[in-house]
């Protein structure tokens, strides 16, 4: 078990983390957030993040974005 993620597409093996400054405007949190996604990194995921403001402003670019990783993904030899 590396860590919960906000969402996963896991047949795909890709991850999305929205990060808010909120909750990541504390050292210890900001440095475990780095740490599990490179742990997620390591284990063959792919790590979209995108921070609330641009998930607000520019839903459709974060959207192509994750498009195309999907296709991206579902194109790769599965583990």
């Amino acid at each position: 078990f590396i860590g919960r993620v906000d969402f996963a597409y896991k047949a795909e093996r890709i991850v999305i983390e929205i990060d808010g400054y909120a909750f990541h405007s504390q050292r210890d949190r900001w440095e475990n957030d780095y740490e599990r996604r490179r742990r997620l990194t390591d284990a063959g995921w792919l790590v979209l993040s995108f921070t609330v403001r641009q998930l607000q402003n520019r839903p459709d670019e974060v959207i192509a974005s994750i498009r195309r990783a999907l296709r991206r993904g579902s194109r790769l030899p599965k583990r």
